[in-house]
């Protein structure tokens, strides 16, 4: 079991937040973030890392706009 650090952009607040993910590999650890992001509205991106080591970034897909008078 691996300890992933992870910082979230959250549309709330101004700072990031900081939380701890425990999974058995970076897999593992990347479906925890994506089911955060989708639980979660306000979450925007979580970036994990291992020390120093950033080693994936997940985004949340923008909602597509229309243009007006396109269809």
């Amino acid at each position: 079991m691996r300890t992933f650090t992870c910082v979230t952009i959250d549309k709330r607040y101004t700072v990031p937040t900081l939380s701890f993910v425990q999974a058995d590999d970076e897999d593992a650890a990347r479906l925890i973030v994506l089911r955060d992001l989708a639980d979660n509205p306000d979450h925007q991106t979580v970036e994990a890392r291992i020390g120093d080591d950033v080693l994936f970034v997940e985004v949340r897909p923008r909602p597509e706009t229309k243009l007006k008078g396109r269809k």
